[in-house]
């Protein structure tokens, strides 16, 4: 009988378990996760530590605010469990949402970014729940 490596054994685990971790959709996660892990090309202002620190911050009940890539301060203004709202920014806003379908059957992701100044100009993105754009608007 074949007898394989047992280093060779844990390897493969591992690697079958971050491809099974990094393929899940968003299914059954909470607002949390899914801002910790939004791809950095949708939220690339914050890395995986600042956004871990905004969340750990609203959750012990005290002002959420990290540093962000520029070297700027971004505040956490709202979070509930649909919902993260950021002053990214002293010129920019970004809301994070978990919205369901009418019927309740499918749940997407929705981004809002807001950019201020004498007119405010609003970018809303919808996701599905691979982070599929499925939808984008201007307003």
């Amino acid at each position: 009988m074949h007898k394989i490596p047992r280093k060779a054994t844990i390897l493969r685990t591992m690697a079958l378990f971050a491809f099974i971790l990094c393929t899940l959709p968003m299914t059954g996660k909470n607002i949390d996760s899914v801002f910790v892990y939004t791809p950095a090309e949708i939220l690339p202002l914050l890395d995986r530590d600042a956004r871990l620190d905004l969340v750990d911050y609203a959750n012990a009940g005290m002002e959420g605010q990290a540093e962000n890539r520029m070297g700027g301060t971004t505040r956490l203004l709202q979070k509930n469990d649909t919902l993260i709202s950021l002053q990214l920014t002293p010129a920019s806003q970004w809301e994070l949402s978990i919205r369901f379908t009418p019927e309740g059957t499918k749940r997407y992701v929705c981004t809002h970014t807001y950019f201020l100044s004498p007119g405010t100009y609003i970018r809303e993105i919808i996701f599905d729940e691979n982070w599929s754009k499925q939808e984008e608007r201007i307003r």
